[in-house]
């Protein structure tokens, strides 16, 4: 049998005035079929709004099917019988004359608890016992030891911990094939190399925690996805931003006062990078782009051969893709946290010009992972940032609830008329200019704005102070 004909439903539609024998093919919707079926069925005549909203298919005893979902996702079997039936006198549910038997009837139809089910349950406990438990004592030690008195108890046991999850994740992947587990065993591990690396020194400075936290993050996550060889695109989206988050630990922890300064200049490279991964990401794929014909004889020879294996490559490309974007964009969610605390405008406005341009640049990739995390980050970035503008801003009370009223109804109303009607309509290009112009004049800002945020202008000015 081809797979063309697995994709058939052979059923009989039984109408008020004929019956007849379909095929209905699995990958449309029952409402694109419907207008055919009635048609069929002997019911001249309508439009196919009329036919979706003024009939329905329906099992006997049954509600009638959906007709938003596919044909193959409402499980009709080849030789079924359906009643096609006006939507006002469509067939009346089953009526049972038995409590047990009306009972068993329904609670035979809901969900029921399966083995997958356990085991889903058991690796989120194990997952919040490795986790939550030294993340909690970590949390309860500083709050009732002072630093300095803190000791190293908490990061030796959870760097064993993370030693010993690491070592069964890879037992399991490599010797029992218990990939889900594995996982598991691996991200607890990578969490608890986080939570060690950041009670490792028991010292005020952050810059210095994080060079520990990052530097062991990176180990535990390259080393997971390379032995384990479980969620190895994940574990690299951890490892790359650990590397990032490392260099600008290192330079931060040199010298203090530039923590400020590393962040900042940390989201104007990440932000600029974000453009260069596409790029990127083929030539790692080693995807061998077609080069552009100079002449008419080049397009109608088309001698470059296809690589036998371009499927694999490009799906290992886009998967790169998202990982490296989700990287660069952990790394600057993290580096406007360390910005918008200082409250200067420099600082507020680079978070703000880097959220923008984060959700404006999601518009340019199609993949659902790569927009979703372009899009979480800048939306989150961008509200954190109205925050910073509002404690920056000095103004009353007063004026701050009613920015915030003002500010958030403007923006509930919007996203509110978008969730309802505006997400499935076509844009029209205008729209999309305006979008193009917003990332622009943000990506132009960053720049200038980072300038102000390591203090440039205010060194060139000291120049011509001095000067006089």
């Amino acid at each position: 049998m081809s797979a063309a004909d697995e994709d058939l439903a052979r059923v009989t539609v039984i109408s008020p005035t004929r019956r007849v024998d379909l095929a209905l093919p699995g990958n449309v919707t029952l409402g694109e079929l419907l207008p055919s079926v009635v048609r069929f069925s002997g019911y001249e005549g309508g439009t196919p709004q009329e036919a979706v909203h003024g009939w329905v298919l329906q099992r006997f005893g049954h509600d009638p099917l959906d007709p938003n979902v596919q044909v193959s996702r409402l499980n009709i079997r080849d030789g079924e019988t359906l009643y096609l039936r006006q939507r006002e006198a469509a067939l009346p549910d089953a009526a049972f004359d038995d409590v047990v038997d009306a009972v068993s009837s329904t609670t035979a139809k809901r969900p029921a608890w399966q083995p997958k089910h356990s085991r889903s349950f058991t690796i989120g406990a194990l997952i919040t016992a490795l986790v939550g438990v030294p993340t909690g004592a970590m949390m309860l030690q500083a709050v009732q030891q002072p630093v300095g008195n803190r000791g190293y108890w908490g990061a030796t046991a959870a760097l064993i911990l993370a030693l010993a999850a690491a070592i069964a994740s890879i037992a399991l992947s490599r010797a029992a094939g218990r990939y889900r587990v594995s996982a598991a065993l691996a991200w607890s591990a990578v969490a608890l190399a986080g939570i060690g690396g950041f009670q490792l020194l028991d010292r005020p400075e952050l810059p210095v925690k994080l060079v520990f936290t990052s530097a062991l993050l990176l180990g535990m996550s390259a080393a997971c996805a390379l032995a384990a060889a479980v969620t190895q695109m994940a574990l690299f989206s951890v490892a790359a931003a650990s590397g990032c988050l490392l260099v600008a630990s290192v330079i931060a922890a040199l010298n203090p006062s530039w923590t400020v300064q590393s962040a900042g200049v940390g989201v104007a490279v990440l932000l600029a990078t974000t453009a260069m991964m596409p790029t990127w990401s083929y030539r790692i794929a080693q995807i061998h782009l077609p080069a552009l014909p100079n002449t008419a004889d080049d397009i109608l020879a088309d001698e470059e051969p296809v690589q036998p294996d371009i499927v694999s490559r490009a799906v290992f490309a886009d998967r790169l893709l998202a990982a490296m974007l989700t990287a660069a964009c952990i790394d600057i969610v993290l580096f406007c946290l360390l910005l918008l605390p200082h409250g200067g405008g420099w600082h507020v406005g680079l978070a703000t010009c880097a959220g923008l341009a984060l959700m404006m640049r999601a518009r340019a990739f199609v993949g659902f992972s790569q927009r979703l995390v372009l899009l979480s980050s800048g939306t989150l970035v961008t509200m954190i940032s109205a925050i910073g503008w509002l404690a920056w801003m000095p103004t009353s009370p007063i004026l701050h609830a009613l920015l915030i009223v003002v500010v958030l109804s403007g923006g509930a109303v919007a996203l509110t008329h978008y969730a309802a009607v505006g997400y499935a309509k076509i844009l029209s290009p205008t729209f999309g200019r305006w979008g193009d112009i917003v990332e622009w004049l943000a990506v132009m800002a960053v720049f200038p704005l980072t300038l102000g945020v390591i203090g440039t202008y205010g060194w060139v000015q000291t120049l011509f102070t001095g000067a006089r």
